[in-house]
This record gives C-alpha cells, sequence and structure tokens, in this order.
C-alpha cells in the first residue's frame, strides 16, 4: 500500500510541470482541424501579416484615429480610447462627435447647437444632429453625414 502510494506521489510531482506549462501557453487552431500550443516562455512576439485580415470575424487592427484632422468641413479634434472616439469641431457651434471604431471605420453622431435641420428629439441634451461614418486609411478618411436617423450622404472628408 505505501508503494502504491509513493508511486502515486512521484506521478503527481512529475504531472504538475507539464500541466503548468499548459496554463501559460498559446494555442493556435487552423481551418483545417490542426492545432499547435506553444510555452508563453518560447514567445518573444506575434505578427499578423495578410492582404485580407479586414474580413476575418473576430480580427480587429488597431489604429489611432486621435489627432488633429484639416476636413472639407472645418478643422476637427479626434480623442480615441479603445474603440470609442469623440471629438471636437466648429467651437462657435460647440460642434461635438461621438462614435465607434470597428477595424478603420467609425460610426456615431456629430451634435451642434444649431444646423440646417432640427431633429425631432435630443441627442447630448441638443436637437441639432446627425449620423456620420468616417473611414481611415492611414492619414486620411473618407466620409459622409446625414440629418438626424437619416443615412449619412453629404461627404466629409480629412487628411492629417
Amino acid at each position: 500500500m505505501r508503494k502504491i502510494f509513493w508511486i502515486g506521489m512521484i506521478l503527481m510531482l512529475w504531472a504538475a510541470p507539464s500541466a503548468a506549462v499548459a496554463e501559460n501557453a498559446l494555442t493556435i487552431y487552423f481551418k483545417d482541424g490542426r492545432h499547435m500550443t506553444i510555452p508563453y516562455r518560447d514567445i518573444t512576439r506575434i505578427e499578423f501579416q495578410s492582404s485580407d485580415q479586414a474580413g476575418h470575424p473576430g480580427y480587429s487592427r488597431e489604429i489611432s484615429v486621435s489627432g488633429s484632422w484639416k476636413t472639407d468641413n472645418g478643422d476637427i479634434q479626434l480623442w480615441q480610447t479603445g474603440n470609442q472616439v469623440s471629438g471636437a469641431y466648429l467651437p462657435q457651434e460647440h460642434g461635438e462627435i461621438i462614435g465607434t471604431l470597428s477595424g478603420n471605420t467609425m460610426s456615431g453622431f456629430w451634435i451642434e447647437d444649431m444646423s440646417g435641420t432640427k431633429c425631432p428629439y435630443a441627442k447630448n441634451g441638443r436637437y441639432y444632429w446627425g449620423k456620420l461614418r468616417f473611414v481611415f486609411d492611414g492619414s486620411r478618411f473618407s466620409g459622409q453625414w446625414g440629418y438626424c436617423d437619416a443615412e449619412p450622404n453629404q461627404p466629409w472628408n480629412g487628411k492629417r
């Protein structure tokens, strides 16, 4: 009986280090069903390189849109925290931008004190607002804006 106990203890001690490696490892699953597990201690850097990465579910290329932008509707300043973007423009009208970044596309709203169309309900306490969509490409973006809940259809483009 004692012999079985000590054999069990030795097996537990021998198996424990391999169990620890499994908890501190990266496992990669391939489309064909294969998988590979690599201990973290062996990894120095992970890079994703593919021309069609943006089309893969779950892929998110991190970009930064924070900073000053010259646009065809005046200068804007954007601030980004994670995928949330806020911005300011047209100081005399307290222009505000709020949006969410997904990949290189920001969807959100512009909000002002006054504009060409009064919306039926307020957004951030103001009745002058609309949808916007910006698609960023390096130091440029192409975008559109609209009034209230209408789909964006007016150009709003910019560059750094």
